[in-house]
């Protein structure tokens, strides 16, 4: 029996974007043998074929021809025409593919091919300039005592601007002084292993290194050959070469016709930027700046951007955190207001912040607010804000403090008030406290005393007109009428019974408990703690949520203890 039906499933979207690119979009599909029942000679001319998509599931059915049966039974089809449901369906992948590459160039995880371009294209721009200025490349056959040399500067001629141990953030408050200050001159890191690297810094950021004794692993060879970018072969010729014709190993790439001089100009800087990276990995030893008037020799890359390759690396490690991790480690400062720091107010630029971290930026430049005032003000998750705000403040960006500027401390008071006035007569309690109906006592008490500060006049009465120092004390008294029934377990549960369907109740629970378990199968415990507290809370009676609250907590610290021990 002839068959007619076969389905080809694309269980990878990399591999379906990349065969309709390929095929697809010109109406040929290929069907492995395992895409069809029975032989291949069985197969009928013209079969009815459904395609399994990722993020949709299966479509079809598709008219397609037989045009080319392969020796290993596999199948060429060729497609006149897509069904309008088929076409709809490769869309919502597109769509999809679309959203995800969003969320990675929010994030920070990715650069956009056309930023990319133009940042390349401003950078082999502005070397060209700035090369152009130079003296010119020293041709082969010139003497080697002609050509430029490493020059190491006599370290005990020279006055110490700086020092501090690598053990702790100072060598990191040092590059970002450097940058700020646009400094000249020679960073010394002595290791604990005796080795010794010299870092030559211009207008604020490195432009080359040099190590004692030589690290083989940092040589500009080794790094295009571990990357890929040449053969071993061709390392080899280019050693062979650098030895004949005594000239640096990027001088003979290029006069080998390996790459050219922009493409070498980038590569030095990767190099570079890796040395760096290296460098800042390492804990023990000692660390020396000295100013210098002139290098003592021409590197070609440009200075390195030092704070946005410190903010971008910090961000990827604030995300790779867990959520209960960075909470806590903001915690001392979610009641303390965020500022942009003095050391980077002249130099935002240069972090080359992505979309989300600029708008978050805006909000704290546009007005005083406090950390956990920061998670309701702005259009990002709370996580998401975590990473942003605690790597900002590690590289130096935002600070914090206890108290804001008088001036601005009355601007916010008064439009606090006016925002409030407006519905705190008509609001529930949980809307009046600025609470979720689903909240914890605890949120209940943290919210309460946050609003309590924001909503105090001590100090600024004066200041105010007497009709908005009543509506002050007006909200003051709403504030904790809504506190003193949301404030105690039984009544908050009791009035939120009067507000909320308890249908509706009853369904969110459910749904909090399932996602809780779904948390804890995925081990993230902290997430599984939130949602079986808040099912508890919604319906106290339900034992199966006290049990996996019991079951979540004693998970978590488990977890945190074995993460201490290790």
């Amino acid at each position: 029996m002839a068959v007619r039906r076969a389905r080809r499933r694309y269980t990878d979207v990399v591999q379906f974007m990349k065969e309709y690119n390929e095929t697809l979009k010109q109406g040929g599909i290929f069907l492995p043998p395992e895409s069809y029942r029975g032989k291949p000679e069985d197969v009928a001319p013209e079969i009815k074929l459904d395609l399994e998509l990722p993020f949709v599931g299966r479509v079809g059915p598709i008219q397609a021809q037989v045009v080319h049966r392969a020796p290993d039974g596999g199948l060429g089809l060729r497609v006149n025409s897509y069904p309008t449901s088929v076409k709809k369906a490769f869309q919502q992948v597109f769509e999809a593919v679309d959203r995800m590459r969003e969320y990675f160039v929010s994030s920070g995880d990715l650069i956009p091919r056309e930023k990319v371009e133009e940042m390349i294209a401003e950078k082999v721009a502005a070397l060209e300039a700035e090369v152009a200025t130079r003296a010119p490349v020293p041709s082969a056959e010139q003497t080697a005592e002609d050509r430029r040399v490493s020059v190491i500067p006599n370290i005990e001629e020279m006055a110490r601007a700086q020092s501090g141990s690598m053990a702790n953030r100072s060598f990191r408050d040092m590059l970002l002084q450097l940058a700020v200050n646009k400094s000249r001159g020679l960073v010394v890191v002595q290791h604990g292993n005796g080795a010794i690297h010299y870092g030559f810094w211009d207008r604020g950021g490195p432009v080359g290194w040099r190590a004692e004794p030589l690290d083989e692993s940092e040589v500009l060879g080794v790094l295009l050959y571990r990357s890929k970018q040449i053969t071993k072969e061709q390392l080899e010729e280019a050693l062979a070469y650098m030895s004949e014709r005594q000239c640096r190993q990027g001088e003979a790439f290029i006069e080998m016709g390996l790459m050219t001089f922009p493409q070498l100009v980038m590569v030095l800087g990767k190099q570079v930027e890796y040395i760096l990276q290296q460098v800042m990995k390492e804990r023990d030893g000692e660390w020396s700046f000295y100013e210098m008037d002139r290098l003592p020799e021409q590197f070609l890359p440009p200075p390195l951007k030092v704070p946005a390759m410190l903010y971008r690396a910090l961000a990827r490690h604030a995300s790779k955190l867990r959520p209960g991790q960075l909470m806590q480690s903001l915690h001392d400062q979610s009641s303390m207001y965020v500022n942009l720091a003095t050391i980077a107010t002249d130099m935002l630029d240069e972090f080359a912040f992505n979309e989300s971290e600029k708008k978050l930026l805006e909000i704290i430049q546009g007005s005083p607010w406090r950390m956990s005032e920061l998670f309701k003000v702005t259009p990002l998750n709370r996580t998401r804000i975590a990473q942003i705000i605690w790597a900002m403040a590690e590289t130096g960006i935002v600070d914090f403090s206890s108290t804001e500027d008088r001036a601005q401390a009355i601007i916010r008071l008064r439009k606090r008030i006016m925002e409030k006035r407006r519905f705190v007569r008509s609001a529930n309690f949980f809307q009046v406290l600025e609470v979720h109906w689903i909240c914890l006592g605890r949120e209940v008490t943290d919210s309460f005393a946050r609003l309590q500060r924001d909503f105090d006049i001590t100090g600024f009465d004066t200041a105010l007109p007497e009709e908005m120092r009543e509506d002050a004390e007006m909200i003051s008294g709403y504030l904790k009428k809504a506190h003193g029934v949301l404030g105690n377990d039984g009544s908050r549960r009791a009035y939120r019974q009067k507000v909320i369907q308890p249908g509706t109740i009853l369904q969110t629970a459910e749904r909090l408990g399932q996602k809780g378990e779904v948390a804890l199968m995925r081990k993230v415990y902290d997430e599984a703690c939130v949602c079986f507290a808040k099912a508890v809370e919604l319906d106290p009676e339900n034992i199966n949520y006290k049990k996996g609250l019991r079951k979540a907590t004693a998970a978590a610290a488990a977890a945190a203890a074995e993460e201490a021990t290790s």
